[in-house]
């Protein structure tokens, strides 16, 4: 009697996951195409389209290291995190750890901070549009501060680094940017990522809203923070104001 009718029956995820493990795992060959090597066809393919889209994801740190580090480098991230889902743009988040843990990343680690700001530009190119709830702005009128939390558009991003992202960001787009403007700070300087209309944009921050915005985005109440931030300049009034004329936010609640 034929094993094979024997044999439990596979899944189709349990087929699609075998079929995917040999592309990955199938070496690519060192000469012409032989009959039997259609895995490391499909397994060239695959890194072909990963390069094209972590291209249009990363194209500054693409810049900056080179087409053929970069593709070293994309070849270990598929090889370390498999895309898991069908849309490509939803993959490579671990890029800059990767870049950060290589050898080239390790002589020049501001790439690793270049890529991070690149991730965010793209996820805020990808978010889905924001609208603020004007509604909610009464609890600020009905509640105390201690009980209210703020919801950020999931388009915002925020890095800090003590080197010159936004002028190497300019940099890439002209390369006429005086030299003189890549400094390196003495301390780290937050960066927001966040998209105005349909273009995506950043700028640096102070520290004081770097730190009250990652408070609103760990779920903590605007008074708690206010209270953390006492006697700083912080000028709450005047940050809601700006946020909402930016479209930083989405909502107001009840924390």
């Amino acid at each position: 009697m034929n094993s094979r009718l024997n044999a439990p029956t596979l899944t189709l995820a349990q087929r699609q996951s075998r079929f995917a493990a040999k592309i990955f795992n199938q070496p690519a060959p060192s000469g012409p195409f032989k009959r039997g090597e259609g895995f490391a066809v499909y397994r060239r393919n695959l890194l072909a389209v990963a390069e094209a889209a972590l291209g249009v994801t990363y194209p500054t740190a693409l810049r900056l290291l080179g087409y053929t580090d970069f593709q070293a480098l994309v070849a270990e991230l598929l090889a370390l995190h498999r895309p898991t889902r069908g849309d490509w743009g939803e993959w490579g988040e671990q890029l800059p750890a990767v870049i950060s843990g290589s050898e080239l990343g390790r002589k020049f680690p501001f790439i690793a901070s270049v890529a991070e700001l690149d991730w965010l530009r793209h996820c805020a190119n990808r978010a889905a549009d924001n609208q603020f709830d004007p509604l909610s702005a009464q609890l600020l009128q009905s509640h105390s501060v201690d009980d209210i939390g703020i919801a950020m558009a999931r388009h915002v991003g925020l890095t800090c680094s003590t080197y010159p992202l936004v002028e190497i960001l300019d940099w890439h787009a002209d390369s006429a940017v005086a030299e003189d403007q890549l400094q390196v700070s003495r301390s780290p300087r937050p960066v927001q990522v966040y998209r105005r209309e349909y273009r995506v944009e950043q700028r640096y921050i102070t520290q004081t809203d770097y730190r009250f915005t990652l408070g609103l985005r760990a779920g903590r109440s605007v008074g708690s923070l206010l209270d953390e931030l006492d006697g700083q300049d912080f000028d709450f009034p005047v940050w809601i104001e700006q946020a909402i004329g930016q479209n930083l936010i989405s909502h107001l609640y009840l924390n």
